[in-house]
């Protein structure tokens, strides 16, 4: 396996994990007998807020998405980046 498959292999495995909390704490709240149309208000105006601050997050986040998925780069490849020569060492979900 080359280092940018293992880097799909780790990408998956995260988005997985982070989707298994969420139904897990979803469920939670569901058996506790929280109503979740309050949630959902509170969540909506939350999520417009998070969003503007994230954006540069996601940005960053599809942006490893891609380079993981279309292997433009792999570990080991010389790059330069404003004048400075370097190598890539790892591609991750945050580039």
């Amino acid at each position: 396996r080359t280092g940018a498959e293992q880097g799909v292999i780790d990408s998956i495995a995260t988005l997985t994990r982070y989707a298994l909390i969420s139904v897990g704490i979803v469920l939670a709240l569901s058996v506790l007998g929280l109503d979740f149309t309050s949630l959902a208000i509170i969540a909506g105006g939350l999520s417009v807020g998070i969003g503007i601050g994230m954006q540069e997050f996601v940005a960053n986040f599809i942006s490893g998405l891609v380079l993981l998925f279309e292997q433009t780069l792999r570990p080991g490849d010389v790059i330069e980046v404003d004048n400075r020569i370097s190598r890539v060492q790892k591609i991750s979900l945050r580039a």
